[in-house]
């Protein structure tokens, strides 16, 4: 199957969020609905951790390329996530992608078409505060969509407000993967524990 890109500087960016059922050996990724199994496969305290993916609430919209959401051991699983010839961007992929395009890259980024313009900024959320309007045209074609995230207890957050991806980084502090945030307004680094939250994924050519 040809995997649809977009070539941005130097770099080969998938054009879509991964949605992909199996790992690179053929075997499946477990497609998990029920909040309490989503819970049982990243057992915050005790018990075996396992890989996990889904769809926000459950439902595959054919019509926006969403893609899977999956857990921190479906990114990490040895068996590997990515397809052959792709690996899951790291923070250095991200910020080289965001250097290249300039102060105002949330604009060339983000496809405007799903995003919900009354909850792009934070600011505005809980203060009230307007930032100025930006345009957002989706130029370099990257085509970011605001796909939400899962808890790891099941619950489904954000949808058409922000996106979140797992990265393949890092934290030398907690020893988890990278999670980056993007908004209308900011981007943000963060790096827990939650190995069990159901985020978005983005490769880039190897």
């Amino acid at each position: 199957m040809e995997i649809e890109s977009v070539t941005i500087g130097n770099q080969i960016w998938m054009l879509k969020n991964l949605d992909v059922h199996t790992f690179n050996n053929g075997d499946s990724i477990p497609l998990i609905e029920n909040d309490t199994d989503w819970e049982n496969q990243s057992p915050i305290l005790i018990g075996e951790s396992k890989a996990a993916s889904c769809y926000y609430n459950n439902v595959k919209d054919t019509n926006i390329p969403y893609g899977r959401l999956y857990n921190r051991h479906a990114v990490v699983d040895p068996r590997g996530l990515a397809p052959a010839g792709w690996r899951i961007a790291t923070v250095q992929d991200w910020e080289a992608l965001f250097s290249f395009l300039g102060d105002n890259f949330h604009e060339s980024i983000i496809d405007p078409t799903h995003w919900n313009p009354k909850k792009t900024s934070w600011l505005d959320n809980l203060f009230g505060y307007k930032l100025p309007k930006k345009q957002f045209t989706n130029a370099s074609g990257l085509s970011i969509l605001p796909g939400g995230m899962r808890t790891e207890f099941g619950s489904f957050y954000n949808i058409k407000n922000r996106a979140y991806f797992w990265c393949a980084s890092e934290s030398i502090f907690t020893g988890v993967s990278d999670q980056l945030e993007i908004d209308g307004f900011l981007k943000n680094y963060t790096s827990s524990f939650h190995t069990g939250e159901g985020l978005s994924v983005r490769c880039v050519k190897i």
